[in-house]
């Protein structure tokens, strides 16, 4: 069963974060870092990001906000 999101958005940040960390089971609550995720990993992050999306997002956010869920809701209230 699919997991259910809280957005459009946090359902297609998920859709990238399961690419770049190459994980189709990840959940939104899921760690970036725990799940494998790595400094390159953050940067391609990042990269995919600005690319599919069109949205300017530091490096540093990956760190602060290491889940889908926790990302998302930071983007979306940042607008």
């Amino acid at each position: 069963m699919p997991e259910p999101h809280s957005s459009d958005f946090e359902a297609r940040l998920a859709g990238i974060w399961k690419d770049v960390l190459s994980n189709p089971d990840l959940r939104v609550k899921d760690d970036f870092f725990a799940l494998g995720g790595d400094s390159l990993l953050a940067l391609r992050l990042i990269s995919v990001l600005r690319t599919e999306l069109g949205i300017e997002v530091p490096i540093r956010i990956v760190f602060e906000f290491p889940t889908v869920e926790s990302m998302a809701r930071l983007i979306e209230e940042s607008g």
